[in-house]
């Protein structure tokens, strides 16, 4: 999804640096905590009430609520699974369907 390709672009970015730093990309990796910020910046950008006309609006609203734009973005996604040890058919990590369906 589009999360886990804004995490591939980290990757890409930092392995570039490194090329352009030192002549070869080889050791550039995404730490562990690095991938943890990255997933906690997105959640983060969504973190607090709803204020003025969003909070008066409740259930009419045409954007889901941030809670469920921010767990349903990365309920999916196989890194943040992998990273924050998820186990599936928890409700961080559903049980695949079926017949999967990939977006992008």
């Amino acid at each position: 999804a589009g999360l886990g390709a804004a995490l591939e672009g980290l990757r890409a970015a930092k392995a570039a640096t490194a090329l352009a730093e030192t002549g070869w990309a080889g050791t550039a990796r995404v730490t562990e905590v690095e991938q943890r910020v990255f997933f906690l910046a997105f959640a983060q950008t969504w973190c607090g009430p709803a204020r003025g006309p969003a909070a008066l609006a409740g259930s009419r609203r045409s954007a889901a609520p941030n809670r469920y734009r921010v767990n349903g973005a990365v309920a999916g996604d196989s890194d943040f699974a992998a990273l924050f040890k998820c186990p599936v058919g928890s409700p961080m990590r559903p049980a695949p369907p079926a017949e999967p369906c990939s977006i992008w």
